[in-house]
Formats: structure tokens, sequence, C-alpha cells
């Protein structure tokens, strides 16, 4: 009994195999959501034809390269996290994606995004990122989640004034800054960096959670307009 003669089908689960290539789904163009993660697959293909898809989970595999997706522009959830890709391309024509998942991969720079304006929610932590660039024309994010790079400064968000929920940490950042237009922030993870000073969070009155430990900050001050703040870490300082 083959999947492909299930021509109706709109939902297909198929994570947790050891499925090696996609093939056969070709007629299955009714489906909207395919979970294919947690398999052995390499190469994205065979899903063309799948246009009205808007839900895809390849997370988990063996995957290097981001293609074969151009097509499915109607894709608003796109999950590819722990895989072996270096490069974010191929994602261009995606201009209805809302949310990315691309952690814990090989990525060394933020790039090939500036289409996707009407993302809300990415994730790239634990890459190799070093810098935060090319994310300025995506002013619908409220979630951005950076953690675990490489990253040594913070900027290029100064756009992003929708962002409620910002993650930074585990990286190797010095000062905090480039974060006063960021003023409907509730979460803020900045702890395992190497900041000395709590400073520039003044305008961010709508903070309710703070993360600033494993730094090397000696004083607390700087954190008097918070006043709608219920939970604030500062241990191993």
């Amino acid at each position: 009994f083959e999947i492909e003669k299930l021509t109706s089908l709109m939902s297909l689960r198929l994570d947790y195999n050891q499925i090696t290539e996609i093939k056969g789904l070709d007629k299955l163009t009714s489906m909207t959501e395919l979970w294919l993660g947690s398999n052995r697959i390499t190469e994205i293909k065979g899903l063309e034809q799948l246009t009205s898809m808007t839900s895809l989970s390849l997370s988990s595999n063996q995957i290097t390269e981001i293609k074969g997706l151009e097509q499915l522009t109607s894709m608003t959830e796109l999950w590819l996290y722990s895989n072996r890709i270096t490069e974010i391309k191929g994602l261009e024509q995606l201009t209805s994606m809302m949310s990315l998942s691309l952690h814990s991969n090989r990525i060394t720079e933020i790039k090939g995004l500036e289409q996707l304006t009407s993302m809300t929610s990415l994730s790239l932590h634990s890459n190799q990122i070093t810098e935060i660039k090319g994310l300025d024309k995506l002013t619908s994010l409220t979630e951005l989640w950076l953690g675990s790079n490489q990253i040594t400064e913070i900027k290029g968000l100064e756009q992003l004034t929708s962002m409620t929920s910002l993650r930074l940490d585990s990286n190797r950042i010095t000062e905090i800054k480039g974060l006063e237009q960021l003023t409907s922030m509730t979460e803020l993870w900045l702890h395992s960096n190497q900041i000395t000073e709590i400073k520039g969070l003044e305008q961010l009155t709508s903070m309710t959670s703070l993360w600033l430990h494993s730094n090397r900050i000696t004083e607390i001050k700087g954190l008097d307009k918070l006043t709608s703040m219920t939970s604030l870490s500062l241990n191993s300082n």
C-alpha cells in the first residue's frame, strides 16, 4: 500500500524513521503539513509539487544545503534545525514565512532573509555566527534567538521594534547597547557573556524577565526604571 495513492492527505508524519531520500510524494498536492524530522535525509528534493504546504519539518537530518523549496510559496513554518547547513539561501521566494528554525547548524553569516518580512520568529542559536546583520527589514520579528554563537557586539537590531523576546546568551558580548529602541521587549537573555556593567536598558520598561547571570558584573545598577520586572537573574557574576 503506497502513500502516493492517498491523494487527499493534508498532514503526514514520517519523523523518527530511517528515511534517506524524499520521494513518492509528488501527487500529494493537498498536503499542508509534512514532518520528516529525525531521519537520515541528506538532500531536500521531491517536494516541488507540494505548493499547498504551510508547515515543513526536516530537523535532525544530515542536510547540508537549503534548496528545492522555491515553489513552496505558501510556507509559513519551516524547521531545519540540527542539520549540517552552512549557508542561509534558497528561501527568498518564501515570503509568507512566519517561523523559521535554523538553530544547531554550521551557519557563519546571517543573510538571505531580507525578503521574509512577514516573519515573527527566527531561531539561529547554536551556530557559528559572529555578527548581527541582515535583519533590518524583518520588522515583524517578535522572537529572535541568537544564543550560543560567537557574537561580540549587539548591533543591527534597531529597526526591530516589535521584538518581545531576544536571546543573546552564551556569546562574547562585553557591552549592553543597541537595544534602546526595542521598547516592547519583555524577555531578554544576556547570560554567559563577558558583560561588566548593567546599562542601556533604561528604555525597556515593558521588561518582565532579564537573565544576566554568568557575566562579569560587579554592581547592580541601571534597573530602577524596569518596574514591570518579575524575574531577574544575576547569579555567578
